[in-house]
């Protein structure tokens, strides 16, 4: 009888504590740790979760499930004090530890964190001495009533001790609720701190990462401004470099032009200079020429004889030439009565020879001088007034019955010659006027 009482004083002790089974707790270690001289045994379960278990007991065995849980290595076993063996097994999911206890010990199992703490402390068993106290105390204190049967008495005394217990371990197992639930607020709170934590956090990188946009949009806007300035200022500096290079060229050409202006004028000067100087010079020859004319008109006297029979026999071979050469007889044109001017001569090669014009001012007085090898245009009181229509013409390239073609301004006889070398013997020629032109068609 005393047995069974104290067996199920252990049950008692033990009610079922259930709890939602986190995933995947990995059970590592069982701590069996002897107190208070080998009167009481704590047992640790240390876990990677916070347990989720439950509990059973039957003859003397405390057996703790832990759901969801797996044991990591090898399954551990151990004993001291009241606890006789603690073992361990395992299955798919599930995980168990049994405690195998002394006859009347009592335990009490606490959660904390991740570990389940389990003390086991001795009870009153049959031939305990604490019991046998009791029963002493019992037989002092009720003489009269050790007739009515010792074992109502041990059976109210434990029962009495029993409740009492059962108080206390109702007082703990509220305690341990209190915990556990202050520890679960705390928890709970905990996730809270920290779920507004990253909130706040989430926030303050919201407000950060918007500030660094926002700055990378600034200094985006500046970066495009300064390079628009930058290409403003490089288009400018191009376009000043332009203008500046054109005004350069501008300053260049001036110079050029007004260099070519005054060569030009100092051309025209030095050309007018020799003009003067030679018609200075042609009127000292004008002079001399004069006093060779007087001089040679003496002579002519005397050989005046001689040159007739030399033009004679001159105009014979002369008229020889042109009958043998059967072109027209030259032409000679009137007496110039009022000035002339030269003021064109040119050149130019044709399909059947080549052409000479002569250009005046007004419509041309001439005359013809020819011998074997040149034809030359006599024009009287005349002058060329242009430099450049001075300048001989030399045609000999061309193939054609003209050579070289000469104007010569004589100063001392007042005349203008034109003087047309000839390629071949009396070639073949016509003369024409048409207005200001005369115009000489020479064939090959």
């Amino acid at each position: 009888m005393k047995r069974l009482i104290v067996s199920a004083l252990i049950a008692a002790t033990l009610p079922s504590v259930a709890a939602a089974a986190p995933a995947a707790n990995r059970l590592v270690e069982v701590r069996v740790l002897p107190a208070d001289g080998g009167e009481s045994t704590v047992v640790e379960v240390v876990g990677s979760r916070p347990p989720s278990f439950t509990t059973s007991s039957k003859h003397g065995r405390l057996v703790i499930d832990f759901a969801g849980a797996t044991w990591v290595g090898q399954v551990p076993a151990g004993a001291a004090g009241p606890v006789l063996r603690v073992h361990g097994e395992g299955s798919a999911g599930a995980a168990r530890v049994t405690l195998e206890l002394a006859p009347g010990a009592e335990a009490q199992l606490a959660a904390s964190g991740n570990v389940l703490r389990v003390e086991v402390e001795r009870g009153l068993a049959a031939g305990d001495p604490a019991l046998a106290g009791i029963l002493a105390d019992l037989d002092a204190g009720a003489p009269a009533r050790q007739g009515d049967g010792a074992a109502e008495v041990l059976a109210a005394a434990v029962a009495q001790k029993a409740e009492a217990e059962a108080d206390r371990l109702a007082r703990i197992e509220a305690e341990r609720k209190a915990k556990a639930e202050a520890e679960r607020l705390a928890r709970i709170e905990a996730e809270k701190k920290a779920e507004r934590k990253a909130e706040a956090e989430a926030e303050r990188l919201a407000r950060i990462e918007a500030e660094k946009k926002v700055e990378a949009d600034r200094l985006a806007r500046i970066e495009a401004e300064r390079r628009a300035q930058a290409e403003a200022e490089r288009l400018a500096r191009i376009e000043a470099e332009r203008k500046a290079e054109a005004e350069r060229l501008a300053r260049i050409e001036a110079e050029r032009k007004a260099e070519a202006e005054l060569a030009r004028i100092e051309a025209e000067k030095k050309a007018e200079a020799e003009r003067l100087a030679r018609l200075a010079a042609d009127e000292r020859a004008r002079a001399e020429t004069e006093r060779l004319a007087r001089i040679e008109a003496e002579a002519r006297t005397r050989a005046e004889a001689a040159a007739a029979r030399e033009r004679a026999a001159e105009a014979a071979r002369l008229a020889a030439a042109r009958a043998a050469a059967a072109r027209p007889a030259p032409v000679a044109a009137a007496a110039a009565t009022r000035r002339q001017e030269l003021t064109y001569l040119g050149f130019k090669p044709t399909a059947a020879g080549a052409r000479v014009v002569l250009r005046t001012a007004a419509a041309p007085a001439f005359r013809v001088e020819e011998t074997e090898r040149q034809l030359v245009i006599v024009l009287d009181r005349a002058r060329i007034p242009v430099a450049n229509n001075r300048r001989a013409i030399d045609a000999s390239f061309f193939g054609t019955p003209v050579g070289l073609i000469r104007p010569v301004e004589d100063t001392a006889s007042d005349q203008v010659r034109v003087e047309i070398a000839l390629r071949s013997s009396a070639p073949a020629y016509a003369l024409r006027t048409a207005g200001e032109e005369l115009v000489i068609e020479f064939q090959r």
